[in-house]
């Protein structure tokens, strides 16, 4: 379990960049329109 702290912390990491992304992405699209 303690073997690949790396891996382990650069799996979520990668996963939750493009996640957080997306969400952001979305909630800026929600954005635009509303702001615009």
């Amino acid at each position: 379990m303690h073997n690949h702290p790396n891996k382990r912390g650069n799996a979520p990491l990668k996963g939750q960049l493009p996640q957080i992304n997306l969400r952001e992405s979305k909630h800026f699209i929600l954005v635009e329109p509303q702001g615009a």
